[in-house]
Protein backbone atom coordinates (compact mmCIF):
# COMPACT_ATOMS: atom_id res chain seq x y z
CA UNK A 1 0.00 0.00 0.00
CA UNK A 2 2.96 2.35 1.05
CA UNK A 3 4.63 1.43 -2.06
CA UNK A 4 1.53 2.04 -4.43
CA UNK A 5 0.97 5.42 -2.62
CA UNK A 6 4.57 6.96 -3.14
CA UNK A 7 4.69 5.61 -7.00
CA UNK A 8 1.42 7.36 -7.47
CA UNK A 9 2.54 10.42 -6.63
CA UNK A 10 6.15 9.80 -8.50
CA UNK A 11 3.63 9.50 -11.45
CA UNK A 12 1.56 12.70 -11.09
CA UNK A 13 5.30 14.75 -10.37
CA UNK A 14 7.02 12.74 -13.15
CA UNK A 15 4.16 14.01 -15.68
CA UNK A 16 4.32 17.61 -14.01
CA UNK A 17 1.61 17.24 -11.50
CA UNK A 18 3.52 19.63 -9.38
CA UNK A 19 0.68 20.20 -6.67
CA UNK A 20 3.45 19.59 -4.52
CA UNK A 21 1.70 18.01 -1.39
CA UNK A 22 -0.25 14.46 -1.60
CA UNK A 23 -2.52 14.21 1.33
CA UNK A 24 -2.29 10.48 1.22
CA UNK A 25 1.70 10.87 1.44
CA UNK A 26 0.62 13.44 5.37
CA UNK A 27 -2.05 10.70 6.35
CA UNK A 28 0.10 7.90 5.57
CA UNK A 29 1.86 5.65 8.27
CA UNK A 30 4.96 6.76 9.06
CA UNK A 31 7.05 3.86 6.28
CA UNK A 32 5.65 6.28 3.57
CA UNK A 33 8.72 8.24 4.94
CA UNK A 34 11.33 5.61 3.86
CA UNK A 35 10.00 4.80 0.65
CA UNK A 36 9.70 8.72 -0.12
CA UNK A 37 13.74 8.88 1.11
CA UNK A 38 14.67 5.77 -1.25
CA UNK A 39 12.89 7.53 -4.28
CA UNK A 40 14.42 11.00 -3.43
CA UNK A 41 17.99 8.78 -3.54
CA UNK A 42 17.55 7.15 -6.76
CA UNK A 43 15.44 10.46 -8.57
CA UNK A 44 17.66 12.61 -11.29
CA UNK A 45 14.74 15.00 -11.64
CA UNK A 46 15.50 18.33 -9.73
CA UNK A 47 11.59 19.28 -9.33
CA UNK A 48 10.62 15.51 -8.19
CA UNK A 49 13.50 15.42 -5.62
CA UNK A 50 11.71 19.38 -4.93
CA UNK A 51 8.12 17.48 -4.41
CA UNK A 52 9.47 14.92 -2.01
CA UNK A 53 11.24 17.08 0.14
CA UNK A 54 8.29 19.38 0.28
CA UNK A 55 5.83 16.35 1.41
CA UNK A 56 8.34 14.72 3.85
CA UNK A 57 8.47 18.00 5.58
CA UNK A 58 4.99 18.87 5.41
CA UNK A 59 4.77 15.48 7.64
CA UNK A 60 6.03 18.38 10.40
CA UNK A 61 7.90 15.02 12.26
CA UNK A 62 11.04 16.01 14.25
CA UNK A 63 12.61 12.54 13.35
CA UNK A 64 12.61 13.56 9.44
CA UNK A 65 15.12 16.37 10.49
CA UNK A 66 18.24 14.09 9.60
CA UNK A 67 16.61 13.54 5.63
CA UNK A 68 16.33 17.45 5.67
CA UNK A 69 19.87 18.43 6.82
CA UNK A 70 21.15 15.51 4.45
CA UNK A 71 18.93 17.30 1.58
CA UNK A 72 20.38 20.65 2.47
CA UNK A 73 23.88 18.78 -0.14
CA UNK A 74 21.37 18.62 -2.83
CA UNK A 75 22.72 20.31 -5.77
CA UNK A 76 19.73 21.70 -6.67
CA UNK A 77 18.98 25.00 -5.49
CA UNK A 78 15.16 24.72 -5.30
CA UNK A 79 15.56 21.47 -3.43
CA UNK A 80 18.30 22.76 -1.04
CA UNK A 81 16.09 25.56 -0.03
CA UNK A 82 12.88 23.09 0.16
CA UNK A 83 15.05 21.53 2.65
CA UNK A 84 15.57 24.95 4.54
CA UNK A 85 11.91 25.95 4.75
CA UNK A 86 11.28 22.31 6.07
CA UNK A 87 14.04 22.46 9.17
CA UNK A 88 12.56 26.40 9.88
CA UNK A 89 9.11 24.93 10.19
CA UNK A 90 10.10 22.29 12.88
CA UNK A 91 11.62 24.90 14.46
CA UNK A 92 13.48 23.33 16.99
CA UNK A 93 16.49 24.00 19.27
CA UNK A 94 17.38 20.54 17.11
CA UNK A 95 16.55 21.98 14.19
CA UNK A 96 18.37 24.77 15.19
CA UNK A 97 21.54 22.73 16.04
CA UNK A 98 21.40 20.88 13.02
CA UNK A 99 21.84 24.01 10.88
CA UNK A 100 24.79 25.05 12.90
CA UNK A 101 26.45 21.96 12.24
CA UNK A 102 25.69 22.13 8.44
CA UNK A 103 27.12 25.65 8.29
CA UNK A 104 30.37 24.12 9.81
CA UNK A 105 30.51 21.59 7.17
CA UNK A 106 31.25 24.59 5.04
CA UNK A 107 28.57 24.70 2.51
CA UNK A 108 28.76 26.96 -0.73
CA UNK A 109 28.99 31.33 0.09
CA UNK A 110 24.74 31.23 -1.20
CA UNK A 111 23.82 27.99 0.95
CA UNK A 112 25.87 29.54 3.99
CA UNK A 113 23.71 33.12 3.75
CA UNK A 114 20.56 31.16 3.44
CA UNK A 115 21.54 28.82 6.54
CA UNK A 116 22.27 31.79 8.39
CA UNK A 117 18.90 33.40 7.32
CA UNK A 118 17.35 30.14 8.34
CA UNK A 119 19.04 30.55 12.09
CA UNK A 120 18.25 33.39 12.32
CA UNK A 121 14.74 32.73 12.17
CA UNK A 122 14.15 30.14 14.05
CA UNK A 123 15.77 32.04 17.01
CA UNK A 124 13.34 34.33 16.39
CA UNK A 125 10.62 31.98 17.12
CA UNK A 126 12.38 30.04 19.87
CA UNK A 127 11.31 30.33 23.42
CA UNK A 128 14.11 32.20 25.74
CA UNK A 129 15.16 29.13 27.37
CA UNK A 130 15.02 26.78 24.39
Amino acid sequence: MIDDIVAAALERWRAGGFDRIECALVRAPRDVVVSLTEAYRMEPDASVREAIVYSIWKRRESENLEFLVDALRDPDRRVWQEALDGIVTLGSAHARASLVGARGSDPPEDRRQWIDEAIEQIDENLPSDA
